[in-house]
């Protein structure tokens, strides 16, 4: 191969600032000659250390539409090719905007991370884009460190937000040993020895991807306190970039593992917007609406993607939905962290090493080889950018867009007894936050019927023609839930509370006893042996009271383990009619 080199004499450093009123400001530490292009259309051309292009109606760059321009620098014999986003981010009182629009950041956690181990290819960043874009993730959260240099162009390209994180984390040393009821000691935030790196970290960070319209966000580190160190890199980086906003989640005032909810954010100027990991929903929807509540509010982590997780999604998005001030969240985290052998993934402990977090870094929404599991189903729906509500005969389908119109098919199946009695298929263009109301029949049958919304995109960037991205179930009649009926059907209950259904004096179902045992779940690790001490795998049922009324019978009693000791108490209602039914 041939040996890459350059003159001497080349351009070391630009920066490219473009607004959504379509100022495009060029500065390069030489005398440069630019072109500006849309679409292969010649825009301009200028020359200087610094130039301004303004650029009448300027497509602008969102995640929904990622318009890029072309720019070409030349100098000495060589040409750079850049590409511009026209975009501005603003925070107005404690709303984020993009583009004047509150935009919600629909995000995931992303570590550079791949099946083998090596350094990830631009095939595999673009794979994991695709994934992304097909199950509705706009945004990455770059945890915890800026990520390769490839990934900010190809989400200026096909449009994906970043929340880029600079690479400053030291999370066992946060806290002073052995002091747990005061407010966490601050290590190395508050040790000037460590801020030059500290500086050095960050502006590295926002210099080297300070031309990317995909970063929208610039964040300090993780995990690392708070103190001195931050507030000055801090205004630095503002001195810097001061055309996006900074994050940082350690500006709590208290910290994990005390009074978790009962916390307040240090009154700095440094953060423009509040961070929270992990909080209940009650917490953010009140502190959302409370006067504290300054500055807009991103959870940079918030529900765990780890084993048969993320059912909590939804709940929060029903909240995000309704605040502008919430600007969203990330999921703790994209991919599972293995590497794949001829043995199966590998992970700690598996190499031979002593000190290893075992499993816990097997925590994402896919598997090491992308495979998609069932939570990331989960957050996928909640991440729809349509929203579907029956109204009468008709499905009333809304866009969440802020930016882009939403094309492709909508298709309903109405289904009567397991038998499919109407089908139709409606193209659709819909305009950001504009809805459509799409007819459908219902069945003549009296038995149970549902219909069943499915929408397909239409080719979009990455996302391949006919890709499901949104979905709905609506029940048009009610399901029976009797599940026996005939004659001579009768139940009978055991001393012990248990009880089982005859037939014309048949026995037909065996004994029905009460439990709370279940499968064990990873999570568990940490309890499973205190509930075994209670012998709850050894457990049995006493009905302290039964009594029969008419065709009513109510059983009520406890499980019962080792010594006897109660743990559950319970209530059975047992009502004879065509068949029966258990409360």
């Amino acid at each position: 191969a041939l040996p890459i080199s350059r003159p001497e004499d080349h351009v070391f450093d630009y920066r490219i600032v473009a607004d959504k009123k379509g100022r495009l400001e060029i500065s390069a530490d030489k005398n440069c000659y630019y072109k500006l292009y849309y679409k292969g259309d010649l825009l301009g051309e200028k020359s200087g250390r610094k130039a301004i292009f303004n650029v009448k109606n300027p497509k602008l760059w969102s995640a929904e539409s990622p318009e890029l321009y072309e720019l070409v620098i030349f100098y000495n014999g060589e040409y750079i090719h850049e590409f511009v986003g026209f975009r501005t981010v603003e925070i107005k009182g404690n709303v984020f905007y993009l583009n004047d629009k509150p935009i919600k950041l629909k995000g995931v956690n992303r570590h550079s991370s791949t099946v083998n181990g090596f350094v990830e290819t631009v095939d595999d960043i673009i794979k994991d884009l695709k994934i992304m874009k097909e199950h509705n993730v706009n945004a990455i959260r770059t945890s915890h460190y800026p990520c390769h240099p490839l990934l900010p162009i190809l989400c200026d390209k096909y449009g994906i937000y970043l929340l880029e994180e600079a690479d400053i984390e030291c999370h066992g040393v946060v806290w002073e040993p052995g002091d747990y009821n005061q407010d966490y000691y601050d290590a190395i935030a508050e040790d000037s020895r460590f801020y030059p790196q500290m500086e050095r970290r960050i502006l590295d960070m926002a210099k080297r991807d300070k031309n990317r319209a995909s970063v929208i966000i610039w964040s300090l580190g993780n995990e690392a306190g708070w103190g001195a160190n931050f507030e000055n890199a801090a205004v630095k980086l503002k001195e810097y970039d001061s055309t996006r906003p900074i994050h940082y989640e350690g500006a709590l005032n208290r910290y994990y593992y005390k009074d978790w909810e009962n916390t307040a954010y240090r009154r700095t100027q440094a953060l423009d917007m509040y961070s929270r990991m992990y909080p209940h929903i009650w917490w953010l929807d009140e502190f959302s609406d409370s006067m504290d509540c300054d500055k807009p509010l991103v959870m940079c982590e918030y529900t765990h993607a780890m084993g048969n997780s993320c059912g909590d999604v939804t709940d929060y998005w029903n909240v995000i939905y309704k605040k502008d001030c919430l600007m969203g969240g990330f999921v703790w985290e994209y991919t599972d962290h293995a590497v794949k052998t001829d043995k199966g993934f590998l992970y700690g402990g598996d190499n031979g090493e002593l000190i290893h977090d075992g499993n816990f870094c097997v925590d994402g929404l896919v598997t090491p080889d992308r495979k998609i599991k069932s939570s990331f189903e989960e957050v996928k729906k909640a991440y729809e950018n349509l929203t579907f509500e029956r109204v009468g005969g008709k499905i009333k389908v809304t866009s969440r867009n802020y930016f882009a119109p939403i094309n492709g098919k909508i298709s309903v199946t109405v289904k009567a007894a397991g038998k499919v009695t109407y089908e139709s298929v409606t193209e659709i263009s819909l305009m950001p936050n504009k809805s459509v109301l799409v007819p459908f029949e219902t069945s003549k049958s009296n038995g149970y019927s549902a219909a069943y919304v499915s929408f397909a995109s239409c080719k979009n960037g990455l996302v391949e023609e006919g890709t499901e991205l949104a979905k709905a179930f609506f029940e048009l009649t009610p399901y029976k839930f009797t599940e026996v009926s005939g004659k001579n059907l009768e139940y009978k209950v055991n001393k012990d509370g248990s009880f089982a259904l005859y037939a014309s004096g048949e026995k037909i179902t065996s004994d029905i006893y009460l439990t709370d045992l279940r499968a064990y779940l990873d999570n568990d690790m940490y309890d499973k042996n205190n509930w075994l001490k209670f012998n709850i795998e050894h457990v049995f049922q006493i009905a302290d009271e039964i009594t029969t009324n008419k065709n009513e019978t109510v059983i009520k009693g406890k499980l019962v383990a080792q010594a006897s000791v109660p743990h559950l108490g319970y209530t059975v209602t047992l009502k004879q009619g065509e068949g029966f039914v258990v409360h």
